[in-house]
């Protein structure tokens, strides 16, 4: 065999096969969820004050439009 034939096939010499180096796939991460947000509703923002809540953005458990007047994501906002 020619030297370019051992090349291509990975041999380096009589019998002898040149391992190529081995690379470790990608660690995949698993998305993280958020654990479920528990159902809380405030009838107005009075009740969520009295539970202790002011300033719910949205996306947080409480925060529903009716209770952010100015639309800006803030619901209850303190005063």
């Amino acid at each position: 065999m020619t030297l370019l034939l051992m090349a291509i096939l990975g041999l380096t010499g009589p019998g002898q096969v040149r391992e190529s180096p081995r690379r470790d796939p990608p660690a995949r991460e698993r998305p993280r969820s958020a654990p479920p947000a528990r159902e809380v509703y405030f009838a107005n923002c009075t009740a969520a004050r009295a539970a202790g809540r002011e300033n719910i953005r949205r996306g947080e458990p409480g925060y529903r439009p009716p209770l952010d007047r100015d639309n800006d994501g803030v619901a209850c906002e303190s005063r």
